[in-house]
Formats: structure tokens, C-alpha cells, sequence
């Protein structure tokens, strides 16, 4: 018989898949999460609610600003004609002013909203999505002080619902950096 050279072993499996005594396993690498990168439904649920939400009270907000400052004098002529308001306790220039007061809050918190909404949305910026919890609280705040209408219960509802999930575990974990 001819001699023949001893087998060689595979590089890549040495000692047949053993480690050499002495030696310890190294741990494995952990996989990536293919849903990482994707944004959390809780995140894109509490967007598009401020997004449409705000939407509307800025539409009422400029509504409101325009109604009573386009023609403020008819307008004062108008509500001072009105006999509801003796009952509240109002003149009609109060009316125009608390009118025109709630008319630009209600703008300059819309624009906010729909700006953090945006940048939590597209940038996964923590910062804004933890001001927009606290916008939400806010506009719970003047929803509660607004109690008599039935308008202002529907933001309630609404602003609750955000704040609970953008400070929920999933949004929290997908705005973090690591």
C-alpha cells in the first residue's frame, strides 16, 4: 500500500467543533432587530391624532381671530345687541377680547403641536416627543377649564390619549439612541 498523507483538518472547524481545553465560548452576537428601525403604531397613532386635532382648533383658532378683529367696532355692535351676555356678566368689548385672547392660544398651540408631532414623527427627537406629552397636558388642563362645552371633552380625550402613548414604553425605546 502507498502511504498517504494524515487528513487535514478544516480551518474552520477545529477539533470538530470543540474548543481546546481551557478555553471558554465567546457569547453570541446578538442579532439585530429587524424592527428597530420601524416606528412604533403608538407613535404614529399619537402623530396623526395631534396632527388632525390640531389641525381643526387651528382652523377654529384663526376662525375665531378673523370673526372678531376683520371688523371689530360690528362685531362690538353685534354682541352688545345680544342680551346673553348681561347674564354672563360680560360688555361685548371683554367678549371681543377674550375671543381674540383664545383665538391666538389656540393658534400658537396648534402650530407647536403639529410641529412636535412632525419632528417626533420624522426625527425621533425625545425632546419633542416628551414636550408634546406636556403639550397634551396642557391642552387637558384648558379642556377641563372649558368643562360647559362639549367640544373642548373631545380634546380631552384626545390629548390624554397622546400623552399616554408617547410616554409609552415602545415610543420611548424608539426615540432613545441606543
Amino acid at each position: 500500500m502507498t502511504e498517504q498523507p494524515p487528513p487535514q483538518r478544516s480551518p474552520h472547524l477545529p477539533n470538530f467543533g470543540m474548543l481546546p481545553y481551557g478555553e471558554t465560548p465567546s457569547p453570541p452576537e446578538p442579532e439585530p432587530d429587524p424592527d428597530a428601525d420601524r416606528r412604533p403604531t403608538s407613535v404614529t397613532v399619537g402623530c396623526w391624532l395631534t396632527w388632525v386635532f390640531s389641525g381643526i382648533a387651528l382652523v377654529i383658532g384663526l376662525w375665531a381671530l378673523l370673526a372678531v378683529n376683520v371688523d371689530r367696532a360690528g362685531f362690538e355692535r353685534r354682541a352688545a345687541r345680544n342680551n346673553d351676555l348681561d347674564s354672563l356678566g360680560l360688555t361685548a368689548k371683554e367678549l371681543a377680547q377674550i375671543l381674540t385672547i383664545g383665538g391666538a392660544v389656540a393658534v400658537v398651540l396648534s402650530v407647536l403641536a403639529i410641529w412636535l408631532a412632525v419632528r417626533v414623527h420624522r426625527k425621533r427627537s425625545k425632546a419633542a416627543r416628551i414636550s408634546l406629552a406636556l403639550l397634551s397636558v396642557v391642552t387637558a388642563a384648558i379642556s377641563l377649564l372649558l368643562f360647559f362645552a362639549i367640544v373642548p371633552f373631545a380634546w380631552l380625550v384626545v390629548s390624554l390619549t397622546v400623552m399616554a402613548l408617547m410616554l409609552s414604553g415602545s415610543a420611548k425605546r424608539w426615540t432613545s439612541p441606543w
